[in-house]
């Protein structure tokens, strides 16, 4: 059953309460900039917070957050400004602001003074739906040591899924997520189930999908006898349905069903580029990420030194690979790696996969398929390129596939640390670290920077030619091995 309908004039009219789960119906002026605010009370214990707004035709936008009075467009922490007539604000525990209980406002406005064709004069309103959601905390299934089990996170579960775990005396508690297409992040508490992130006791939150939570008798925070409660929780986005699986077990070891890593097969091995998109991978550091791009059959990759900076022009200690099984999906998280070369003022870094993701050593006769090195100067200006990589854009949800760009060699760019490569491809953050082929398919150098202003950009690539000498010839002796 829908409220009362509200008209609105240009003038701004009184705050109207919400109330969840009971859509609310207006319209607002087109013939200025109109606005209708209201206000929600959010009680104690809830844990998530959907607002929606559709429009029946002209566009609207939707902003508000906690306060004590209605907030400006300027000043309201969640925003909704889209142009396809659905705007959604979602405020949880991972949001900023973090959900909290008290008084929200959030308004309703057009966006800019609209003139009305001829045909519309007899419609100079701007019809709409409200509508809001609270969740409070539940539990959606009590998992115990065994197979994994499949669910997903969607709008309607609010991003987040509650398991209970029923914890012996004297034992450890692992919990892993596997196939997971998104960036999901795993929370725990004991006794009761998590109301806000400041009750969690332990956490798993990184760039990747594939999380591990391990806490033993000795470990801190140490695992106790009783009912634990474990949150898994979409670091970014509740409005994608995003599949996983989870699996609990009463023993530290890693799961046996998922520590030998796939072989890598390129999909049409006839192809020039089909070797190269196989090759390249997704790099994850406690720093960021961006690309790794295999250049030897034993694991050997070339990146920038940035992709695997602590952030104080040293190496991490180690790297998280996902690798690109199949391109319509996010990669996914195979192997770990080490630096084993770095050089911060050339931008450049050679990584050894070492081990499987969960630590387990790699098969003795493992092979990983490589892109072959070309030589710069049978590039020309006017060359095709091709930049691969995992750029931040284009994603669904919180995790990218992998991307391919087409451009040409545009030129050359003499920087501090030598002479660099131009393209015309998009160099998107994400992409550093990644490879830039010529139309064989054979690596030319890495993708490095962008340069952009109001009038274009550029891409930049660190071209082979600037790798010290004694890189090249490890690189040149594995290559062959």
């Amino acid at each position: 059953m829908f409220a009362a309908l509200a008209l609105l004039s240009p003038a701004l009219q009184d705050p109207i309460r919400l109330t969840p789960g009971t859509p609310f119906q207006g319209a607002l002026h087109r013939l200025a900039h109109a606005r209708q605010d209201f206000e929600l009370e959010v009680p104690e214990g809830q844990v998530f917070l959907a607002l929606s707004a559709k429009s029946a035709g002209p566009d609207i936008d939707l902003f508000g957050g906690p306060g004590d009075a209605p907030l400006s467009l300027e000043d309201a922490p969640l925003a909704s400004l889209s142009s396809i007539g659905v705007e959604r604000i979602v405020a949880d525990r991972l949001s900023e602001p973090p959900l909290a209980p008290g008084l929200w406002w959030f308004s309703v406005a057009t966006p800019i003074w609209d003139p009305l064709s001829p045909h519309e004069n007899s419609r100079p309103n701007v019809p709409y739906t409200l509508e809001v959601v609270l969740l409070a905390p539940r539990t959606d299934a009590v998992l115990s040591p065994g197979p994994a089990r499949s669910f997903a996170l969607d709008p309607e579960s609010g991003g987040f899924r509650t398991f209970r775990i029923d914890v012996p005396k004297d034992a450890s508690l692992r919990v892993d997520l596997h196939g997971v297409p998104a960036n999901l992040d795993l929370f725990a508490r004991r006794g009761s189930p998590m109301t806000g992130l400041e009750t969690a006791l332990a956490k798993a939150r990184h760039d990747w999908g594939a999380e591990t939570l391990l806490l033993t008798p000795t470990s801190r925070p140490s695992v106790q006898e009783g009912p634990w409660f474990i949150d898994v929780m979409d670091a970014y986005s509740a409005s994608v349905s995003t599949p996983f699986e989870i699996r609990v077990s009463f023993d530290p070891a890693p799961p046996a069903e998922w520590s030998v890593p796939p072989r890598l097969v390129p999909r049409a091995p006839e192809k020039p580029l089909a070797r190269a998109l196989v090759s390249v991978l997704e790099a994850f550091s406690e720093n960021g990420g961006g690309s790794a791009t295999l250049i030897a059959p034993d694991g050997l990759a070339l990146t920038n030194a940035h992709v695997v900076d602590k952030g104080d022009r040293t190496p991490v200690d180690s790297v998280v690979l996902a690798a690109n099984l199949d391109p319509r999906r996010p990669p996914e998280e195979c192997f770990r790696a080490t630096v084993v070369r770095f050089d911060a003022d050339l931008d450049l870094a050679l990584i050894q996969v070492d081990r499987g993701f969960y630590g387990t050593p790699l098969p003795a006769d493992y092979r990983f398929p490589s892109v072959e090195l070309a030589r710069e100067d049978q590039l020309d200006i006017g060359d095709p390129l091709w930049i691969v990589g995992y750029p931040s854009l284009g994603g669904t949800g919180s995790r990218v596939s992998i991307h391919c760009a087409r451009g040409i060699l545009s030129g050359f760019a003499r920087e501090e640390e030598g002479v660099l490569l131009k393209t015309d491809a998009a160099v998107i953050p994400g992409n550093s670290g990644g490879a830039a082929l010529d139309q064989q398919g054979r690596l030319v150098g890495v993708p490095s920077a962008n340069v952009a202003d109001e009038n274009g950009s550029v891409g930049l690539i660190t071209p082979l030619s600037l790798l010290p000498a004694e890189w090249r010839l490890e690189i040149d002796k594995r290559a062959k091995r």
